[in-house]
């Protein structure tokens, strides 16, 4: 029985936003748009009638690439139209506006879009804004695309498409997300009567600025990566996709689209943590108690002790032993595990891989001056001592600190720069050489938020249950939280009560040293492909479209076959995968 394909005319793809996305996507060789991807077209299509608008969706989805089709297929319907594309930075602009110039070159539906080559004077074909042919003389461009921080006033617009303007440094602080807030208020300036704004993102934070905006009237609709739990569907504010709610409790947990499945899905939670997995890939914006102080004892491996020499080459983490005697220090369901047993043929030592010392200088005062001592073997982290002075830089602390990489025979010790300039190294140097031990000195600077740096260095490593801790480094910790004006100092305290906002701890300063050093090996041992996240979260919308482009580049594979004049059949020559 033989297949007739279906014949799709220009008129057809005019009409149907999915079926022009679909289009395009053969034009690029790629797979089918995905159930969710279609359903984000459709969604974009059919709320004209809603003039402000959010779509919330996983990190990956493709809302980039989706923005760009719908912004060519806007100005074919209607050559007259303004666009502006407002994205977080110019670079992301610049090539978002080459993604759409290509699109109209190679494109054959699209093509009389393009100026002709005589009226350049006329029409303007720049990296960052251009008019399509049909265009009548305007002051504002077809399509201007540009940073957030860019000048936007005197623009004007029928259609504002806001795409990732959303990012870690952009929403780090209450300063910072009031600024940004600031800059998108400028929208409502420039659009035209009747036009539209349509915001397409992921949010970075529990205080997301699309959070605000659904307050402020904005329809919003939400796409994760996973069917939610019903615990968690209020938390949604009923603005899930109605397909994905309708499996709530029927399939929760498994992936929501064809995107990524179930396995990759729980790599990237491990690599990421699960409060960043929950912000981005599952765009959970009401965070628990349990999701705001992300970092729990119960991902710590307990183990009788470090040995100074060897580690064991492979340590298992488990729930079947858990560790009665040490006093609970985190919230509700937290507690402490034991290693788990490893099998007799498994159980061999290695000498340690790297060993090194951390140090967060203070001055005197209330703070603490600390050195956490870390040893690497197979990509675990052995956390093998620690010592805490309150009299900043002074001989004490100094030998102290000596003795101790002494002891553990460290080859490296890194220190936070930050705090005189440079200073403290120079003071602990000599030092060293009077204890009798040469080792390599470097300093480290930092500008991300502390407490937001510490989650993300700290949390992939915890759960992953990389990070190996003896039961006497927690005892000697826990003393200090016997009463209540000196918890505060203890180190699992801190780690326990740490969430993002600013000044959230008294004091940090031995969580602060822990984390400086977990970041040290997390960097140079690069196993699993272990990232620094905030690094992640900054390139990711960049690679999106900087491979869509490389594709775009590479040509457009098989041109579409004219069945009859102004028709246009969606198969290869050997068979497409839209009839």
């Amino acid at each position: 029985m033989s297949t007739v394909k279906k014949q799709v005319t220009e008129q057809d793809l005019k009409k149907d936003f999915v079926l022009f996305l679909a289009y395009i996507w053969q034009l690029l060789e790629l797979p089918p748009p995905t159930p969710k991807q279609q359903e984000m077209a459709l969604w974009i299509q059919n709320n004209t009638s809603t003039k402000r608008q959010i779509i919330a969706a996983q990190r990956g989805l493709g809302k980039s690439w989706v923005s760009g089709a719908f912004v060519v297929w806007s100005l074919w319907n209607d050559p007259q139209l303004k666009i502006l594309v407002v994205s977080a930075s110019g670079g992301r602009a610049a090539a978002l506006t080459k993604f759409c110039q290509r699109l109209i070159i190679e494109v054959p539906v699209l093509q009389h879009l393009k100026p002709d080559e005589g009226k350049k004077s006329v029409h303007r074909w720049s990296s960052l804004n251009f008019d399509v042919a049909p265009a009548r003389v305007a002051q504002s461009p077809s399509l201007r695309a540009v940073g957030i921080n860019s000048q936007i006033t005197g623009s004007r617009a029928n259609i504002i498409l806001a795409d990732d303007v959303e990012t870690v440094e952009s929403v780090f602080s209450v300063d910072a997300r009031e600024k940004l807030m600031n800059k998108l208020g400028e929208f409502e300036s420039i659009i035209l009567p009747e036009g539209r704004i349509l915001f397409l993102g992921t949010p970075h934070t529990a205080e997301s600025i699309y959070t605000k905006l659904r307050d402020r009237g904005y329809h919003m609709r939400i796409w994760p990566a996973r069917i939610p739990t019903p615990e968690k569907l209020e938390g949604y504010h009923g603005c899930l996709a109605p397909s994905i709610e309708a499996l709530v409790g029927i399939k929760s947990g498994d992936p929501a689209d064809t995107r990524f499945d179930d396995a990759d899905l729980t790599a990237r939670e491990l690599r990421m943590g699960r409060t960043a997995f929950a912000m981005q890939f599952m765009i959970d914006m009401s965070l628990s108690d349990a999701d705001r102080y992300p970092l729990k004892t119960s991902d710590l491996v307990i183990v009788d002790q470090v040995d100074p020499e060897v580690g064991p080459s492979l340590v298992q983490w488990s729930r079947r032993n858990p560790e009665r005697t040490l006093p609970i220090v985190g919230f509700s369901g937290d507690r402490w595990y034991l290693e788990g047993d490893v099998p007799l043929e498994n159980r061999t030592v290695k000498p340690y891989e790297g060993r090194m010392m951390f140090i967060d200088p203070s001055g005197r005062g209330e703070d603490e001056c600390t050195a956490v001592v870390l040893y690497q073997l197979h990509g675990k982290i052995f956390f093998a001592d620690w010592a805490a002075y309150k009299d900043g830089y002074g001989d004490d602390t100094l030998r102290g600190f000596a003795r101790m990489a002494k002891r553990h025979k460290v080859s490296l010790v890194l220190t936070e720069a930050n705090f005189g300039d440079g200073m403290f190294t120079k003071l602990l140097q000599p030092v060293f050489l009077r204890e009798g031990h040469r080792c390599r000195f470097e300093e480290v600077k930092h500008s991300q938020q502390k407490e937001q740096r510490i989650i993300d260095t700290l949390e992939p490593v915890l759960n992953q249950h990389r990070l190996i801790v003896p039961i006497d480094v927690i005892q000697r910790d826990l003393k200090d939280i016997e009463l209540e004006h000196t918890r505060c100092y203890s180190l699992f305290y801190q780690l326990t009560h740490l969430t993002k906002e600013k000044g959230c701890l008294k004091h940090d300063d031995r969580l602060d040293a822990l984390a400086g050093g977990v970041a040290y090996w997390v960097e140079s041992m690069g196993r699993d492909d272990l990232v620094a996240h905030t690094d992640h979260l900054r390139d990711a919308a960049d690679q999106s479209i900087e491979e869509f482009l490389k594709i775009v580049d590479h040509g457009f594979g098989h041109q579409p076959k004219v069945k009859e004049a102004g028709s246009y059949g969606y198969g290869c020559p050997s068979g497409g995968w839209l009839h």
